[in-house]
Formats: structure tokens, sequence, C-alpha cells
């Protein structure tokens, strides 16, 4: 798809939320362009939903993929924009805090969530 923030725009605006949310969830999170824009779209809507997708998405990277800097720069662009949703911020801080601590190896993750100012 070569517009996907596009497509998340038009189906939000239509109302079509249960639709944006489906889709979100079969979206390879990983090579989708302008995802924590779409994440923060939907999280307006389905503001838990999106924050336990994330974490889960987060968690089961970094248990089975492939663990460098540029994924940790995606998780923590995943919570920052959950962070612009005022009802989520503390709890995107909070599971970032819960990443950090459940992966303490991982420095890098520290020094991306630190840049984004999630922990």
């Amino acid at each position: 798809m070569p517009h996907p923030l596009f497509y998340a725009q038009i189906l939000h605006t239509e109302g079509r939320t249960t639709d944006l949310l489906t889709w979100l969830k079969s979206l390879d999170w990983l090579r989708v362009r302008g995802l924590p824009d779409i994440l923060a779209l939907t999280a307006q809507t389905y503001p838990d939903e999106c924050l336990i997708l994330t974490r889960d998405r987060a968690t089961t990277q970094f248990e089975t993929g492939k663990r460098d800097r540029t994924l940790y720069s995606i998780v923590a662009s995943w919570l920052s924009a959950l962070c612009s949703i005022p009802a989520l911020k503390n709890k995107a801080i909070l599971v970032a805090a819960q990443l950090v601590s459940r992966f303490p190896t991982l420095r890098a993750l520290k020094d991306e969530f630190r840049m984004k100012g999630l922990v």
C-alpha cells in the first residue's frame, strides 16, 4: 500500500474505526511507513487496545526479532506516538519502563527511550 497514513485517515474520517483497528492489527509494523501516526490516530478511539497491541508487538520483536538500535528507535516511536494521547501518556511511559526492566541487557533500548522522553 503506497500511502497507509492516507488510508488510515480516510477510515478515521468515515467513522470506520473498527476497520481501522482491524487493519492496524494486520499490518507489518516494521515495514509500514508512518506507523506512529497511524497508531496515534487509531488510539484516539481505541487507546487501551493500541497500548496493549504496541506492548505485545514490542515484546515479540525483542524476544524473536533482530535486536539493534534501529528496532529500538522504531519501538520508541510507537510509544512516543501513544504519548500524544493525553489519556495514554503515563501508561505508555509505564510500558517503556516495563520493557527496559524486562530487557535490562539492551542498553541501547534505554538510550532510545530516553531520547524520546519515555524513561
